[in-house]
Formats: structure tokens, C-alpha cells, sequence
């Protein structure tokens, strides 16, 4: 009985030798490729730009304002924060900024995107913050952004960073800047 044991053994040894030789080559292969047959670079744009020169419109009144900025927006009060996009957008880029206020968003007065915090309803509490990402191209270049937030049951509102950018760099930026979160 014994013998017969060791032979299985034995054949399990030489099953996994062989399976462990054959992923080895494969790792060895797959990197030789990748890094010295393969010298083409991904062609991912990673790029991204904050917008500046911000104005508020609040209360009746128009503030110069630096973002991230808190204002008093509660029931039946809006801000109307406004500036100018780049000067030079290549290809389709996004506009990006967190929020959780009800709103809108318009390019050279042309409406791109509307939230109403009632009709999605996010389970799990009151406020929900969360990125808002609007589509733009070269022909919105140099054009004015609008972004128009409505309060309803907040007693304050952060206005956040705005940024310009590809989607995976604003995604990158996103994961970058909330790393330690992820983990």
C-alpha cells in the first residue's frame, strides 16, 4: 500500500512542477513582450485643469469668489456661480465638480445638465454628494460655464473645485485624491 501512495505522490509532484514551469515561461514571456517588444506608449490623456475666476451670484448681490466656498442656501435660495472655460479643449473633454444640491448646468446659456434631488432619490439618508461630469468639445472653447444650485432643505452649501479634463484623468484625479478612502 505504501508503494502505491508514493507513486501518486510523485505524479502530483511532477503535475505541479510542470504547471508551475509552464505559468513561469508564461510570466516570462508576457513581460518580454510587454516591455521590450511592445515600446508603444498607452495613449491615455490624463490630463486635467481646476477652472478659476469664479463670480457668485448671491442674495441679489455679485461676489468674486475662490472655490471651495460655503454659502447660506437654504430653502427657496439659489447660487449662480459663473466663469470661462480653456481656451484650447482638444477632442471631447468634461466638466467636473461634486455636489448636492438640485441644479443646473449651462454652457454659453445653453442648458447641458440638470439634477432635481427629488426624482433621484438616493437611499441610505438626506444629502448624497456626488460628481457631477458634463460633456464638452473644442466648439465650447473660451465659453461661459454656469452652474446654478438650488437649495431645498440645506442650511449651507460648499461649492467644490471645478475641473476640465479627460475622463479618465478626472477619474484619475478623483481616485488620486480619495486614495487612502479606496483602501
Amino acid at each position: 500500500m505504501e508503494y502505491g501512495r508514493d507513486k501518486i505522490n510523485k505524479a502530483l509532484m511532477i503535475a505541479a512542477s510542470i504547471i508551475f514551469i509552464v505559468l513561469v515561461l508564461f510570466v516570462i514571456v508576457f513581460y518580454t513582450y510587454y516591455y521590450r517588444i511592445d515600446k508603444g506608449e498607452p495613449n491615455v490623456d490624463t490630463g486635467y485643469i481646476e477652472i478659476y475666476d469664479w463670480t457668485a451670484s448671491y442674495d441679489g448681490k455679485e461676489y468674486k469668489v475662490s472655490l471651495p466656498d460655503t454659502f447660506d442656501i437654504s430653502e427657496g435660495k439659489q447660487v449662480i456661480l459663473k466663469s470661462t472655460l480653456p481656451s484650447k479643449i482638444e477632442g471631447s473633454k468634461m466638466i467636473d465638480f461634486y455636489n448636492s444640491l438640485d441644479g443646473d448646468v449651462y454652457i454659453n446659456g445653453q442648458l447641458r445638465y440638470s439634477y432635481d434631488n427629488i426624482s433621484y432619490r438616493i437611499l441610505g439618508g438626506i444629502v448624497k454628494q456626488f460628481h457631477s461630469f458634463i460633456e464638452i468639445g473644442p466648439s465650447d472653447e473660451n465659453g461661459t460655464v454656469t452652474i446654478v444650485s438650488r437649495g431645498g432643505y440645506n442650511d449651507k452649501f460648499e461649492a467644490s473645485r471645478v475641473y476640465v479634463g479627460s475622463s479618465f484623468g478626472l477619474l484619475k484625479r478623483i481616485v488620486d485624491e480619495n486614495l487612502l478612502f479606496f483602501i
